[in-house]
């Protein structure tokens, strides 16, 4: 059962942050951004999707930091089923982005 293709997150600061939602075994980009190791589940009939955000990692290369992530058991205890990604070429962004939403999420 997959979920929406999307999902919205806002940071501390209230902004808001639009990730692509992605399983968690599909291969993503070796490019820069922000990825949410997630476990996301039906609220029930029509009520839509549940989405706890696990961790949150600014990183230069998404698709290494998830097979990095996917060795650490805790996340598999955590039920870490979904990733969330946001594509962020800078790094300073990148920071700011997982520094606003860290605390908050």
């Amino acid at each position: 059962m997959l979920m929406e293709s999307t999902w919205s997150l806002t940071g501390k600061s209230g902004s808001a942050y639009t990730f692509t939602v992605f399983t968690k075994s599909a291969p993503l980009s070796r490019t820069g951004g922000v990825l949410l190791p997630a476990y996301a589940h039906p609220r029930g009939h029509r009520a839509g999707f549940q989405v706890n955000p696990l961790k949150v990692q600014a990183t230069d290369n998404m698709e290494d930091t998830r097979l990095s992530l996917s060795e650490q058991t805790e996340l598999a205890e955590q039920c870490w089923n979904y990733t969330l990604v946001l594509d962020e070429p800078d790094p300073v962004k990148q920071s700011q982005i997982a520094q606003d939403l860290c605390n908050h999420v």
